[in-house]
């Protein structure tokens, strides 16, 4: 089986547009990663953090009412 990168011209270049496509299109695909990311990983760790948040803030303040009842 013969190699098929052998057959390739070193002295050939790519066109211009052709190049910037290629970035554009690396920077495309690169952006979308990190919109999925935020979405897939600091989303739900986001939520998380506030639903915890929020329990622990209920508790404070269920802790207070309970101190003042106690008190009377």
């Amino acid at each position: 089986m013969s190699n098929p990168f052998k057959k390739i011209l070193q002295d050939e270049k790519l066109p211009e547009y052709l190049k910037e496509r290629v970035i554009d299109n690396v920077n495309f695909i690169k952006l979308t990663l990190d919109v999925t990311g935020l979405y897939a990983v600091e989303l739900p760790k986001a939520l998380h953090s506030m639903i915890e948040g929020a329990a622990e803030e209920k508790e404070i303040i269920e802790d207070k009412l309970n101190k003042d009842k106690s008190d009377d």
